[in-house]
């Protein structure tokens, strides 16, 4: 039989991406284990700067994302479906509020990160593409996912991560991968459990941004990814006796399909989802959906681990836990007293 070299160069993406799926699993194995079951004792953060955001007349309605640019930080207000753009010290730099059906306008923001050169990507959950603006917030091109996707993540200039992914009939994949060049989405990690991305309760994204890498979190497993550009590895698992059950997301998923959104007969230890994850320096911080939520700090170093107290007057009025990673520090958002604005804090720990 003649083989092409077509043929035979898809033979060996296919071994080699068979042999990566395979190494996934096989390395949680090895990794780092967070131990969930023991006391902990609680640790306070310092804070290093509070930025006061400026837009003028004009006060941003609901801070829904933080992510970092070159030369500031860009925020999503999904109320408003507004994207703004700030300098360091919180000027306001730009506003991108281009709703409708034209080049360079979308339906809703969904999401939105930041290419390796700067560029601003927002995700239309309605319409499925993916808008692309330069630092200015000009509109340079579209492209549309392959499959339908309920979040995203930038890989690369040209390729993309997706999560709850998939056809019409089912979103069972909770981490898939594609480029514009190929056209496809690639599984990475499929889903556990029947219909899960219909459960209730969850966050609007399972990737968080720190620097050039990126945490992903496969939802109701004890499991967390690193990606970074291209790859995707195990990160980090946690230990627990409150990762639900098949018995769990399938109550969560049929009280989502009878419009029963309440947590009533589920313990409230039970971990929902999970609200953010980030690094930072020799810290990893990251919140869990439970009742009550929980907030948790893990220091590289010495392998010690905290609950995060942010119950001080410096953090009096701000969200507990991240929004982000800025300037070697962890980001969150603290309410205003009027009408105003938010400002955000930036915060460190001592050793």
């Amino acid at each position: 039989m003649k083989v092409t070299l077509q043929s035979y160069l898809l033979i060996i993406f296919l071994a080699l991406l068979t042999s990566c799926c395979r190494s996934l699993s096989e390395k949680f194995d090895d990794i780092l284990t967070i131990d969930l079951t023991q006391e902990l004792t609680s640790i306070t953060p310092i804070v290093v700067r509070e930025i006061s955001l400026s837009t003028g007349d004009d006060p941003i309605g609901h801070m829904s994302k933080f992510v970092p640019a070159k030369d500031g930080f860009f925020i999503m207000d999904a109320f408003r479906n507004t994207i703004w753009k700030f300098s360091e010290t919180g000027e306001k730099i730009g506003k991108l509020h281009s709703v409708g059906n034209g080049p360079g306008e979308y339906s809703c923001v969904s999401e939105i990160d930041v290419y390796p050169n700067g560029d601003l990507a927002v995700f239309d959950f309605k319409t499925g593409k993916i808008h692309r603006y330069d630092g200015f917030l000009n509109f340079v091109s579209s492209i549309e996912i392959p499959e339908r996707a309920c979040g995203f993540s930038i890989g690369s200039d040209t390729s993309y991560f997706v999560n709850k992914a998939g056809d019409k009939h089912e979103l069972n994949i909770n981490l898939g991968h594609f480029n514009t060049a190929d056209g496809d989405i690639e599984p990475i990690i499929k889903s556990k459990h029947k219909h899960e991305n219909l459960a209730f309760g969850s966050g609007n994204t399972h990737f968080w941004r720190s620097g050039n890498d990126v945490i992903f979190y496969d939802r109701f497993t004890p499991d967390f990814y690193l990606i970074r550009n291209d790859s995707v590895s195990p990160y980090f698992s946690i230990l627990s006796d409150d990762i639900p059950d098949s018995d769990v997301v399938k109550a969560l998923v049929n009280a989502t399909m009878d419009h029963q959104y309440s947590f009533s007969g589920i313990d409230a230890a039970t971990i929902i989802d999970v609200l953010y994850a980030f690094k930072c320096d020799d810290i990893l911080l990251f919140g869990l959906h439970s009742t009550p939520s929980r907030h948790i700090c893990y220091r590289f170093s010495d392998n010690q681990m905290f609950s995060l107290n942010m119950n001080t007057p410096p953090f009096y009025g701000a969200l507990q836990g991240a929004i982000g990673v800025y300037q070697d520090c962890f980001v969150t958002n603290k309410q205003p007293l009027d009408d105003g604005n938010p400002s955000i804090l930036l915060y460190k720990f001592n050793n």
